[in-house]
């Protein structure tokens, strides 16, 4: 499934897909590779992720700007080399270490044999400068993941960066406060409880090509409320539950990629 055909396979599938948000974060170290493999045989459709830039400059999975709260580490991110932050142990969901390192972008390419839909965050403020996009799109090229990939971000002049580097690529916006669907996004995120605000948001962004995958990574109580928008997509933090809980209130279930 690439996000050009995910509208389309969207209404093939008659339901949501399941995108796990960091991983099956609730289970393993968030943003890890045994993370995002567990996500996957769980059934988790899609991978959500986050990328920062180490101190030389390398692309690596973590969600904070500093290493405290999911390593042993401590400090920025940008201020430790790919070296030192691989020398680090991950903390599980409570908080014990792990064995499972950091991993870079291209090595979660490399497990999931460059076959899973990704939906990037771009955390990083370098992503305004077009060197640090072209790092970016470089590793999705050699990656073969291009078509498979999609970028998204709270700051939409990131995600605007990295396509001028490259156009055809697809980026979506991330908002906490907007009730009303963006233009000029292929993707959208909005804070679930929009949706209530303007339950038009989702009939509208259809009408505008985009897809809506509301910003709830615990979306289990409001699925009944998603399934009436018609929404594309769902956040998990625990994609095996989500995904029980969609084989439960939708009879004909299928599994679609």
């Amino acid at each position: 499934m690439d996000w050009d055909t995910f509208r389309e396979e969207r209404k093939r599938a008659a339901r949501p897909f399941v995108v796990a948000h960091r991983g099956a974060r609730l289970l393993e170290p968030e943003n890890t590779l045994r993370a995002f493999l567990l996500a996957l045989a769980q059934g988790a459709d899609a991978l959500e992720t986050d990328l920062r830039f180490t101190a030389d400059d390398q692309l690596i999975l973590f969600h904070d700007p500093t290493l405290d709260r999911t390593t042993n580490g401590a400090g920025p991110v940008r201020g430790h080399t790919l070296a030192q932050i691989k020398a680090l142990r991950t903390r599980r969901p409570d908080g014990a270490l792990s064995d499972e390192r950091v991993p870079t972008l291209a090595e979660l390419i490399e497990a999931t044999g460059g076959q899973i839909p990704l939906l990037l965050e771009l955390k990083d403020p370098l992503f305004l400068q077009r060197k640090y996009a072209r790092i970016l799109i470089d590793i999705l090229e050699q990656g073969g993941v291009l078509r498979r990939s999609a970028l998204v971000s709270f700051h939409f002049e990131h995600v605007l960066t990295v396509k001028a580097v490259h156009p055809d690529i697809p980026i979506g916006h991330i908002t906490l406060k907007n009730p009303w669907p963006r233009r000029n996004a292929q993707l959208l995120g909005p804070f679930w409880p929009l949706l209530f605000l303007n339950p038009l948001y989702t009939a509208l962004a259809h009408r505008m090509g985009a897809i809506v995958a509301p910003l709830d990574p615990t979306p289990e109580p409001r699925l009944r409320f998603y399934l009436r928008l018609g929404v594309d997509a769902v956040l998990a933090d625990d994609p095996g539950s989500v995904r029980q809980r969609l084989v439960q209130r939708i009879p004909s279930f299928r599994q679609a990629r």
